[in-house]
């Protein structure tokens, strides 16, 4: 979905990309593979058509690696941001895959008021985030500005501002991918997806 716009103000809300999954180390710790290095470039290039003016990234390692990348690519410094991070609290012996982590993330997005996983709620979760991308869109004056986070968080703050379902947002959203904005109002222009996902 792709809408044209005659605006200077955009925001976009990336993805990081495919990281290394080590089972018996915490999600938040993880680092990119050298997979998504590769992937990173090609988003750092689709990015780049946007002639982004900031650049800012969660702590985490893999979205900092994926910031260090675009950062390269556009020649923008990267402002790390923790309160862009994923949802708090993910533990190593929590994580599993495949059907077992979707259906735990489905029932996250659709109990948002419950402690479903991790340290905390849906809400909670998109309470922090928003909050932290009202302050990056405050200082956005002109242009564009991309925000390397995470999938849940992403999907959350993108499915709230437009009446979406979270669970599908996040569904269609790669690793890397990314949502581009309007700044105000974080009406969605468009969902890029690694080609062939």
């Amino acid at each position: 979905m792709v809408k044209p716009v005659a605006t200077t103000r955009q925001l976009i809300l990336v993805r990081h990309s495919l990281p290394e999954v080590v089972p018996t180390v915490a999600p938040s710790e993880w680092s990119l593979s050298s997979k998504g290095r590769e992937l990173a470039k090609a988003l750092a290039w689709e990015l780049s058509i946007h002639k982004p003016h900031f650049l800012f990234s969660s702590n985490e390692p893999k979205a900092v690696q994926t910031g260090e990348i675009i950062a390269r690519k556009t020649g923008i410094d990267t402002q790390v941001v923790p309160d862009l991070r994923e949802h708090a609290g993910r533990r190593a012996e929590d994580w599993v895959s495949g059907s077992e982590f979707r259906d735990r993330l489905s029932r996250f997005f659709h109990n948002p008021s419950n402690l479903v996983f991790g340290t905390e709620t849906a809400n909670d979760a998109h309470h922090r985030f928003a909050r932290a991308i009202d302050g990056i869109a405050a200082k956005v004056s002109r242009g564009c500005a991309v925000v390397v986070s995470h999938g849940t968080v992403i999907s959350l703050f993108s499915a709230r501002a437009n009446g979406l379902d979270p669970n599908d947002v996040w569904g269609r959203l790669t690793c890397p991918g990314f949502i581009r904005m309007l700044i105000p109002g974080f009406e969605i222009l468009e969902e890029w997806r690694l080609p062939d996902s």
